[in-house]
């Protein structure tokens, strides 16, 4: 039977087409880098054969290529901007069953599917005090920690901000620290409202980034887990990384032809050659391989090039002992200005024997792609103690650390090596994803200068006695306080290049060979500053040696405080301004007395 009903009204709004983008197509020799330009309307995505995104912007930078190419390039308009903040967990506290027993302290469980910064998280409290809130991972470790003053809100709800970086993981805990709690409320609770009563609804979800499954509790005799109980933590904010909820629309993409020219099988490598120090090598085995040949096009730029044996090629003062370079050796070179270095010639054979004496010396890379530095340097991994790149990088195999991570075309790498070999690069397969760029910069300290000579300071996790958290990083300076390497805590090994002096140079910008220097420890949760004292040293000393390693077996650590002004006085002790004339003697509160003369 059929009755009568009302039509819902559809709305279609259509928009106009977005107009393609306006690119040529080129033409290169093989082995370059296609360098391709677009313009549209607005953001222009590059696109490869099958669809994948490779970058965004309107100038694209290919890999070298050997063959006819083709790139692609779209033209994307916003109709919708994307919200700067996504929000998870419960919205706000419901409910009036506020607190669990005085001997539970809670948190929530959850699974982090893609990194994301956890901006802040909402409270409710009747009771003002300090708390301690912490970031656990699943093994129990501190990863993150906050300790923050919490107002009596009631209902109103208080912000506190974290900006945490949360890595992918399972069963993270966000909790109280149990013994703030207990020092300042009597018990286990942190007093902050949590809701139950059939009132959750987990799991709380952003799909693929995040999942809030339930919540915690641990009495100190005993822990569990419940979806009965939300504790403590509402209206997670979180970066909205990902442009989620924006809207927009996509060109037809334009096809960019690339025409691969290789008429007499020879192939140009192109190098970029940053200002300063860098260490370079070449598969390329070029016609004239005469250093001075190699780099004639910018010898007006080079300041001087060496081998691993001390070498040089030094276009200023005519000396050139390096002569023609050796196939699979990596060359330092030292440079005014940043500059495209570009050798042409034959391949050479990725597998070419490489021979690497005992020791120290400079290995090339002969694959035209970057690589995993652990699949690259695996024929020779018993033999291998570490390696570095010009930025002071290191895959340290005996201690497991690898900040180097891949290898790649145009550069070479310090190594040392047990005993002397010939080695090999392997074939290049599918079987490890290559590393994402990860180059550290320091959220407060300056980049020490590189200097092309450096040593390696290894601090293993079992001697801390207050371990850092992730985030916290280690300082080096030199006799006159200049900061000469730094690096980041790491929870397995921390590993920090310190830098020599540049002999160059007229100033001093590093550590002269057999200087003592001292480590600082920065903890950026607290924002303070401790001196690391070496008590003994497993390998190596706490003097600079080019190229040495050291590895600290014993160390303490102690908050740096700064001494504070009490007062002024003149000779006579009379205290005074410091606007006085004559001799003035600045008395401070750790006994120590300066002296200053002012004449008019």
């Amino acid at each position: 039977e059929c009755g009568e009903g009302q039509s819902q009204v559809i709305s279609v709004i259509v928009n106009d087409p977005v107009e393609e983008p306006i690119a040529n197509d080129l033409t290169i020799s093989s082995g370059e880098s296609a360098v391709l330009n677009a313009t549209g309307s607005g953001n222009i995505i590059w696109q490869n054969t099958n669809g994948d995104i490779l970058s965004e912007g309107t100038e694209f930078i290919s890999d070298p290529l050997f063959e006819n190419t083709s790139f692609y390039a779209v033209n994307e308009e916003i109709l919708v901007e994307a919200p700067e903040s996504l929000f998870a967990g419960a919205a706000n506290h419901e409910g009036s069953s506020d607190y669990s027993g005085a001997v539970y302290n809670g948190g929530l469980l959850f699974d982090c599917l893609t990194p994301f910064t956890l901006n802040s998280v909402t409270v409710y409290t009747d009771y003002e005090g300090e708390r301690t809130i912490e970031l656990l991972n699943n093994s129990g470790e501190l990863i993150n920690e906050l300790v923050v003053n919490i107002p009596e809100v009631g209902d109103n709800g208080y912000v506190v901000n974290l900006n945490w970086e949360i890595a992918v993981g399972n069963n993270y805990l966000l909790t109280t620290d149990t013994d703030m709690n207990n020092q300042n409320f009597g018990d286990n609770n942190p007093f902050l409202k949590r809701t139950t009563d059939g009132l959750p609804s987990f799991p709380y979800n952003i799909d693929g980034i995040v999942e809030i499954n339930e919540g915690y509790y641990n009495s100190g005799d005993s822990d569990g887990s419940s979806t009965d109980y939300y504790y403590y933590f509402y209206n997670w904010e979180i970066n909205n990384q990902w442009s989620i909820g924006e809207e927009v629309c996509l060109s037809q993409p334009t096809e960019i032809q690339i025409f691969v020219e290789d008429p007499d099988d020879t192939m140009t490598q192109q190098i970029s050659i940053p200002q300063g120090w860098f260490i370079f090598s070449t598969y390329i085995n070029p016609d004239d391989s005469n250093i001075s040949s190699i780099v004639s096009s910018n010898v007006d730029n080079i300041v001087i090039v060496k081998n691993y044996l001390g070498d040089v090629y030094w276009p200023s003062v005519g000396i050139n002992t390096i002569g023609d370079i050796t196939q699979g050796q990596g060359y330092y070179i030292k440079s005014n200005e940043n500059h495209l270095l570009e050798i042409e010639g034959m391949q050479i054979d990725y597998d070419y024997p490489i021979n690497l004496p005992s020791g120290w010396s400079i290995i090339g890379y002969l694959h035209t792609d970057p690589k995993s530095s652990i699949d690259m340097m695996a024929p020779i991994i018993d033999n291998m103690v570490i390696m570095k790149d010009y930025i002071g990088n290191v895959y340290w195999p005996g201690v497991g650390v690898n900040s180097i991570e891949d290898l790649n075309p145009g550069q070479g790498y310090n190594i040392r090596v047990t005993s002397s070999a010939t080695f090999s690069y392997p074939e290049m397969n599918s079987g490890r994803f290559m590393f994402d760029e990860n180059t550290f910069v320091s959220a407060n300290y300056n980049t020490p200068k590189i200097t092309g000579n450096n040593m390696t300071i290894g601090l293993p996790s079992e001697i801390w006695q207050k371990k850092p958290v992730l985030g916290d990083e280690i300082i080096i300076y030199d006799q006159n306080n200049m900061i000469v390497g730094i690096g980041p805590y790491r929870s397995e090994f921390s590993a920090i290049t310190i830098w020599g002096d540049d002999d160059l140079t007229s100033d001093k910008d590093g550590l002269y060979n057999g200087e003592e220097f001292t480590l600082k420890l920065w903890r950026h949760n607290q924002n303070i500053e401790e001196a690391i004292i070496i008590i003994d040293w497993k390998e190596g000393s706490g003097t600079y040696q080019t190229n040495g390693i050291s590895i600290a077996s014993e160390i303490i650590h102690e908050t740096i405080v700064e001494k504070q002004l009490i007062y002024i006085t003149d000779i006579l002790g009379r205290k005074v301004d410091s606007k006085s004339k004559n001799v003035l003697l600045y008395i401070y509160d750790d006994g120590s007395i300066e002296k200053e003369y002012l004449i008019e």
